[in-house]
């Protein structure tokens, strides 16, 4: 990861046109320091290393401005204490300012992430429980009408069993990525300095939808095949999403994700272990299973923007 140019300047910025002295170094633009985030960090090709999202600006070309006119201020960062450390520098700094910006943006709101999480939660447990019961109902049947009085259950009652049950799989899962897709698109405008909006945090852009699909076939593909292999590519894929929202197409979110994680590859590791643990541990509660996905995506987002070398953009107040 290259490192962050200075601001431009010279002895000579701003200097009064008459050409009367002064001291150089009155004149002369401040410098920032140089950050070193290449000791794990990679710059994303949607975002150059240290630069934030556009800001409003005042004075436009071709305008002028006029005293006392007030212009819209941009995103704000969080501010940087003068002994942190540049982002993508430091593991315990990178995940600690993650997790601290995950909790202020859902926090701030919970409206946007809790109601779909809710109703899409509320669908999935249908879904999967409609057919559990039209399972149980079909095993018994054919417990009942099996020649034989043993107690023990016909190998055709468990199959119907479990193939009824797997077959609700499916269509859990798109509603899964319905839901993901939602929270990803609610993250990205937390990121950019806005507040989402209700209505437009139930479903993600297509583009968001196809990236997750395309991660969790891989993913699924690398599980059945043997453990090991799906877990690697789990995490391999973690910053996939917050690419796709920034404008990467499902396979350039990919391919950037596994450059990122190359070259960010202890510290990546050490955050899929953290919420593949939060994940055990949420999905026993029903409140820790609904609240589990827009956490882990808020996570991932901020993680994600740490190793680019970006500062968080501080999620506004309601």
């Amino acid at each position: 990861m290259s490192s962050i140019p200075p601001y431009p300047g010279s002895d000579s910025a701003g200097r009064p046109e008459d050409g009367s002295s002064a001291n150089p170094s009155a004149w002369s633009a401040p410098q920032q320091a140089q950050g070193s985030p290449a000791q794990y960090g990679q710059a994303s090709p949607y975002g150059q290393p240290g630069q934030q999202d556009p800001q409003g600006q005042p004075g436009q070309p071709g305008t002028q401005d006029q005293p006392g006119q007030q212009f819209p201020a941009g995103p704000q960062t969080q501010p940087a204490a003068a002994s942190d450390p540049a982002p993508g520098t430091d593991l315990g700094s990178d995940l600690g300012s993650s997790v601290s910006w995950m909790w202020s943006a859902f926090a701030r709101n919970v409206a946007a992430f809790l109601v779909p999480a809710i109703i899409w939660s509320v669908a999935v447990f249908v879904i999967v429980g409609v057919a559990v019961t039209i399972a149980i109902i079909v095993m018994f049947g054919m417990m009942q009408d099996a020649p034989t009085s043993s107690d023990e259950v016909p190998v055709g009652a468990m199959v119907a069993l479990y193939g009824i049950t797997l077959a609700s799989v499916p269509f859990a899962w798109i509603i899964a990525l319905l839901w993901q897709s939602g929270a990803v698109r609610a993250a990205e405008t937390v990121r950019t300095g806005g507040r989402p909006v209700l209505g437009r945090s139930f479903v993600g852009p297509g583009r968001v939808i196809l990236t997750a699909l395309l991660v969790g076939i891989m993913v699924g593909i690398g599980t059945l095949i043997l453990v090991i292999p799906g877990l690697v590519l789990g995490v391999f894929s973690f910053y996939a999403l917050p690419a796709a929202a920034r404008g990467a197409s499902p396979v350039q979110a990919i391919k950037e994700s596994f450059s990122l994680v190359k070259n960010n590859f202890g510290l990546t590791v050490l955050a899929y272990v953290i919420t593949m643990a939060a994940s055990s541990i949420a999905g026993s509660i029903v409140i820790g299973s609904i609240l589990l996905l827009p956490l882990l995506v808020l996570f991932q987002f901020g993680l994600y923007e740490r190793v680019n070398g970006r500062r968080l953009t501080e999620p506004v107040r309601a």
